[in-house]
Order: C-alpha cells, then structure tokens, then sequence
C-alpha cells in the first residue's frame, strides 16, 4: 500500500509543475515590439580597397627573393576601413566606421547595426564608402521602402556586383 502512495503523490507533483509550466506557456503575452514598429538591420562583410596600389618589383628585386616569393608584384596587405551611412526620411538612421579585421587589418570590415522604426512608407538613402578618399561615397542608393509591422528589413552590400541590397 505505501507504493501506491507513493506513486499517485508523484502523479500530483509531476501534474502541478505541467500545470504551471502550461499556464505560463501563454501567459503573460510578451510583445518584442510596440504595435507599429519594425526593425531596420544594416549587415554585412566588405572588404575596403587596399591602403597603397600593388607596384611592380624590378629585376634585382625579385632576384633578391626566394623562388617561392617570386611573384612579380608588391601589393601592401593593409586595408582601409569601410564607412556605412544610411539616412531615412532626411535624418540619419545608422552610420559607423568600421576597420578591417584580421592581425595584420587585411580582412573584411564587419558591418552590423539595427534601429526600431515606425511601420509605413520611409525614403531611404544608403552610402558606403570602401576606398581612401577623404569625404563623399563610393556607392550610394536611393530608394523608397514599405516596412509592415512587425517586419524586419535587412540591407546589405553584395561586394561582387558593388551594390547594396535590400532583403
């Protein structure tokens, strides 16, 4: 008789604690954003130009190097950070300077941001900027976009085809 005991406490334990796990299943209702918002996300990987141009190495130089090295050209392996801006409505949303990555900054920039918008119709203006110039873009797009809500709108940079892309 003590196991049946046994056996129908643990039934009502194990029931009380699915019982409560259930209610708060549902309960309370979380929401991640406000009715009406959406989420714009800038990211992406770029690799910005070199920071000098590749320079062809004379006779003497390549004979002075191993075989193994004898490439014909010196190219620096140094990169220049890459500069996002994206502007909606006239006012700036996002922008960021960020530097190559790698131990010698020789790898790609590392690109990635996000802002809580309203959901409607936004004029958006993206400017990426990936060689050494001192002011102005590389690249740059205008466009208008519908964001419902709740929607996320992700925009990145196909490095390929040097354009921006919105998904």
């Amino acid at each position: 008789m003590p196991r049946a005991r046994h056996i129908a406490g643990l039934a009502l334990i194990v029931g009380a604690a699915m019982a409560i796990a259930g209610v708060f299943a549902d309960w309370p209702v979380y929401r991640h954003r406000d009715e009406g918002e959406a989420v714009i996300k800038v990211s992406f990987d770029h690799q910005g130009a070199r920071i000098a141009p590749c320079r062809a190495l004379s006779e003497e130089e390549l004979a002075a190097l191993p075989a193994h090295k004898r490439t014909g050209q010196d190219c620096p392996r140094g990169r220049v950070p890459v500069t996002i801006e994206v502007a909606m409505d006239g006012r700036p949303l996002y922008a960021a300077t960020e530097a190559p990555s790698g131990w010698v900054e020789d790898g790609p920039s590392r690109v990635f941001g996000q802002a809580v918008v309203s959901a409607g119709a936004h004029d958006l203006v993206l400017r990426l900027r990936d060689t050494a110039r001192a002011d102005g873009f590389d690249h740059e797009k205008a466009l208008t976009v519908t964001i419902a809500p709740a929607q996320v709108l992700v925009i990145g940079f196909d490095s390929e085809n040097a354009a921006f892309v919105i998904r």
